[in-house]
Formats: structure tokens, sequence, C-alpha cells
């Protein structure tokens, strides 16, 4: 296209020109005269200038543009970045090519639009980079919010755990006085009395010292399995067991409290073996089989029953005591104070019986449960799989 050409197009389209450079707010088009006056400035341009338009050019300055030559052809005197403003605040670059012509300044231009396509671009790309970071740190807060709540959890346990303990210990303490009092006291009158008594009341006195001295033996054996099951170093030994036999031991060893208060025991095992850790099930069915005579009152019954169900071996102990309320059941298998109930002649337990039961029979990956009816009996139950 030639100067011609262009010249035909800016005549018939002189109008059109004018207004779109007047109110433009991309192109900029200013004149001064040769004394620093503004003689016109677009929209644009004007915004820029304020109120002392020739205090405005930072670099170059009016006076510099000014000074130059004028060029016979139509030449810019300056084509570059025109900073306008304040030496002391922000600035604005316009990229501009400077006429002089009868001593008058043109200044033409605009933003450099190629620089504000990298800058979006940059823009852009930081945008995805910050959307990229806040989905880390969304990430990172849920995570960091997740492992609070565990914390919170753990804590919540441990303090719990740490109460238990502390009552556990309270608890126990008692019992155990109670017992080793009894030893202490029947042992001094023997050591006193022993050559002023008959044999047959030495023999009772002895018994008595026996009995409470294997039932302070149990707890303390009870006791070093549930520890050993909470801190998670309780090795089993699995082997098979047949129920006869450890039913007949049971038998020996709780029979004088059921007949203290004439309970019947009576035990079915129908020829049934199980594979086990002797002493563990021992320890729970003694505590079940205890608890069934302690609460039960006189002439009762404890029925005790094993059975082979279709993948475990299913064992239960059954009386017809005292019973429980809804909310007595729901609080059986913490160890606590709040446990501790009195059996039906005053007897006194530690809280923490049902709590290990629950704890070793899932050591076993059994489980164990119960039913009961207020002034009617209860029946504990569990399984241990076969193939434990």
């Amino acid at each position: 296209m030639t100067e011609n050409d262009i010249g035909k197009i800016l005549n018939e389209w002189s109008m059109e020109f004018t207004l779109s450079m007047t109110e433009s707010k991309s192109f900029c088009l200013a004149l001064f005269n040769s004394d620093k006056e503004l003689v016109y400035a677009n929209d644009l341009i004007k915004d820029l200038l304020t109120d002392n338009p020739k205090d405005r050019f930072v670099n170059p300055s009016l006076e510099e543009l000014l000074e130059s030559e004028s060029k016979d052809q139509p030449l810019p005197v300056f084509s570059g970045f025109l900073t306008l403003g304040d030496k002391n605040a922000i600035n604005t670059s316009l990229l501009v090519d400077i006429y002089r012509k009868n001593n008058e300044l043109l200044i033409l231009g605009g933003f450099n639009a190629q620089l504000l396509i990298q800058q979006n671009e940059g823009m852009l790309q930081l945008n995805k980079t910050i959307g990229e970071l806040q989905r880390k740190l969304i990430k990172e807060k849920n995570n960091l919010k997740a492992t609070l709540n565990k914390l919170n959890e753990a804590n919540q346990k441990l303090e719990k755990l740490i109460g238990d303990k502390d009552q556990f210990i309270s608890i126990l303490a008692h019992d155990l006085k109670s017992p080793f009092n009894s030893i202490l006291g029947m042992s001094e009158f023997l050591l006193e009395s022993i050559k002023e008594l008959e044999i047959a009341e030495i023999e009772e006195q002895v018994r008595i010292i026996n009995k409470t001295s294997y039932q302070t033996y149990n707890l303390l054996e009870d006791l070093l399995l549930w520890t050993k099951s909470q801190a998670n170093k309780l090795s089993l030994n699995i082997e098979p067991i047949g129920l006869n036999l450890l039913f007949n031991e049971l038998s020996d060893e709780i029979g004088p409290f059921a007949e203290r208060k004439s309970i019947n025991m009576i035990f079915r095992t129908n020829n049934t073996s199980i594979n086990a850790d002797k002493n563990i099930l021992k320890t729970v069915l003694r505590n079940l089989i205890s608890n069934a005579i302690k609460f039960t009152n006189e002439q009762g019954v404890v029925f005790i029953k094993a059975e082979k169900a279709e993948k475990a071996i299913k064992i239960s102990v059954k009386d017809n005591g005292i019973g429980m309320d809804q909310s007595t059941v729901n609080n059986l298998w913490t160890a606590g104070e709040k446990n501790v109930m009195k059996g039906t002649m005053g007897e006194k337990g530690t809280g923490f019986g049902l709590a290990a039961c629950k704890d070793l029979i899932h050591k076993h990956g059994g489980k164990i449960e119960v039913k009961s009816t207020e002034g009617k009996g209860s029946e504990f139950y569990f399984s241990i799989p076969l193939n434990s």
C-alpha cells in the first residue's frame, strides 16, 4: 500500500479517525507549542498530564524534546518510552513517536500491547501457580486438621486411660488389702494360739488362709494377663483344650465359693474341645462363673455350657440371679469404679474383670456378649473361632 493509498483512506475516514483517537483509552495524542503549552490532548493523555502538563514529563523532559532539531522529512525526533508523572510517585510509560514541526511537538502513541500481552500471560501463569498453592494449602490444612483430630482423640483416650488406671489402682489396693489383712490376722492368731488349739481348729484356720491366698493369687494372675494385653505384650499359646478337663479344674477351684451360697454349678461340655490359650480361657471362665455366683442368691443355679457352632466354639455362663437393667449392661465392658457392684452377700470386686474378659476374648479373634433381665438373671456368652 502506497502513501497515496494511506492518505486517501485517512481523508475518507478522517471523522472516524478523529473520533476514535479523541476518545481512545489506549492511544494517546497531544500537541505542545514552543512555549510548553498544551494545545490539544485526547482523553487518555489528558488524564495523565493533569494540572501542569509541562511538569509531567519525567523522561525525556519537555525541554529536551523542544531543543531537538526539526526534521525535513516526517521522521520522529524521539521514538521510545515516554515517562509521565512525578519523580516522587508511581509513573506511567507510553510507547510513543514524537514529531516536531513549526515549533510544535506532536505526541502519538500508547501502551505497549506486546508488553501487556506478556504481562497478562505472566499474570495467568502466576494465577495458576497461586491456584495450585492454594489447593496444596487446603489439602495440607485438611491433613493438619485430620492429624489434630487424631491427636485430640488420642489425648482423650490417654486421659481416660490415666483416669482408669488411677481409679483401678485405688480399687485394687483396697481389694488386696482386705485378703492380706485376713491372712495376716489369722496367721498371727495361729502363731499365738497354736499350742492351745485343737487340730480341727488349726485345719480350719489353715484352710481359710489357703483359700484367701488362692483367691488373691488368682486376682493378681488375672491382673497380670490384663495388663499385658493392654500393653500389647501378651503372647498367646494356642493349643487344643478338652473342655471336660478344664471345667473339672474350674469346678474344684470355684466350688467352695458356690457351696457357701448353696449354689448348684452345672457343666455341659458335649465332649467339645477348643483351640485357645488355656490360661487365658481359664481366666475368662473363672471371672464369668465367679460373677454368676456373686450375683446369684442362695440355692440358685449357674449353668455353664459349651457347644460347637458352624465356625466357632460357643461357651455360655447363665445364672438365675438378680440380673441387670439396661444402663448397667451398657457400662459393663469398661473398667472403673462405676462397674463395682456388691454381690448378694456383699461380695466386692475390682471393676475390671469383664473389661479384661472382653479384651482377652478379642485377642483370640472372638467376641463376648450378654443378655440380662433385671430380677431374672444374666447370660454371658462368648465365641472363639475354630481356627483361632
